[in-house]
């Protein structure tokens, strides 16, 4: 498995070695004056060069070796106090400009998740005072586990491997969507981390997280920005084994346009899951005494399941979640006609109730949470058994 972690670390590493290192440097190209004939920048090396009045843009192609991760990186040479500022645009293989850019007066930086033979192109172009200064631009390339890309739909999306970490990159502005695919193999838990990656850097990208059921309906969107680690973690989809499950990524601000971010997945085996849809009554899961159930709450704030009673006498309903959380969740029981028998005070993390029953009759059971808006309390793994 190629290595995805650090890769900031990694990357100023690279970059103060070529500050302070003798390092080869094209200067001032003859080419790269149009979009169909840049100066190719593939090997890595820096490349010096100035906008002039006769030569206002400037283009770079950048072929990537393998799969991984590559940093555009562009900085001014000469110190100045005046206002100077280089637009840079990409474009793909295509030639296709992408609605994502930036400019700045400082060391400026732009990441790419690139697969092997994947080609960009850079267009430098004057946005304030830059007419003949020099700056020097040079790629900064780590092999890595990355997206797919096309993966801007469900039929094209990267598949998830278990206990991998795959990098992720908005490349395109709020226009981008990144797909991933869940197919279970096996019926259990699907746990799912979504989190900005390392970098040495102020900015707090945040993303929007979308949750897809198999025919690509919304079940949930989730936002990083409400966790103080701007992540979310830990969230579990419970499928049976042939089902799938989508994620989208796209960024919420514009900080995550052009910073990495994680997207893991890691799989526990539950041979008795909750199967979807079981949001009301009428969908009910089916369930059996003394056999626990695995569940969890994913955009819907109810699950309902279905329970026969085999004796009349007394019957004990615990809920479990696989950890505390903030926003408490809760259980009843109730009759074929919906009315209430018993219901549990509000958990943090466990809880059970009793109710007495009758042979033959049917009773069904809810488990809901207080709010469907919060990383906290969505997704969390959660067993149901009745005793």
């Amino acid at each position: 498995m190629k290595k995805v972690f650090s890769l900031s670390k990694l990357f100023v590493i690279a970059f103060m070695a070529l500050l302070f290192a003798v390092v080869p440097v094209k200067a001032f190209a003859a080419s790269g004056d149009s979009v169909s004939n840049p100066i190719d920048i593939s090997d890595g090396a820096p490349v010096s060069n100035a906008l002039t009045d006769d030569v206002r843009k400037q283009y770079y192609s950048y072929t990537a070796s393998d799969d991984g991760i590559v940093r555009f990186c562009i900085n001014p040479i000469e110190a100045s106090t005046s206002n100077r500022e280089w637009q840079i645009q990409p474009y793909d293989g295509e030639l296709n400009k992408a609605s994502l850019y930036w400019y700045g007066t400082s060391f400026q930086t732009m990441y790419f998740t690139v697969s092997k033979g994947t080609r960009i192109v850079i267009e430098v172009s004057n946005y304030s005072g830059t007419i003949d200064k020099t700056y020097q631009l040079f790629p900064d390339f780590l092999a890595a586990d990355v997206e797919k890309e096309p993966n801007n739909s469900t039929v094209t999306a990267t598949k998830l491997t278990k206990d991998k970490t795959i990098l992720g990159c908005i490349n395109d502005n709020y226009k981008d969507v990144d797909f991933y695919e869940i197919d279970a193999d096996k019926s259990g838990s699907y746990n799912v981390t979504v989190k900005r990656h390392e970098f040495n850097s102020t900015d707090t990208p945040e993303w929007t997280v979308k949750f897809y059921d198999d025919e690509a309906n919304e079940v949930a969107s989730l936002n990083t920005i409400y966790d103080n680690k701007s992540n979310i973690e830990g969230l579990s989809c419970v499928l049976k084994k042939g089902q799938k499950m989508y994620i989208g990524v796209t960024p919420y601000n514009s900080a995550a346009k052009k910073q990495l971010y994680e997207v893991t997945m890691t799989f526990k085996a539950y041979s008795r899951v909750e199967s979807e849809p079981n949001d009301s009554i009428a969908t009910a899961d089916r369930i059996y005494a003394n056999k626990g159930v695995f569940g969890s709450l994913v955009g819907q704030n109810k699950d309902y399941f279905k329970l026969k009673a085999t004796k009349t006498g007394t019957y004990r309903v615990k809920l479990t979640l696989a950890h505390d959380v903030n926003y408490l969740y809760n259980f009843k029981v109730l009759d074929k006609n919906g009315n209430t028998v018993v219901s549990s005070d509000s958990i943090r993390r466990s809880g059970s109730i009793k109710f007495s029953a009758v042979k033959g009759k049917t009773y069904y059971i809810c488990v809901s949470h207080d709010s469907t808006f919060w990383g906290t309390s969505n997704g969390v793994l959660y067993k149901l058994l009745v005793k």
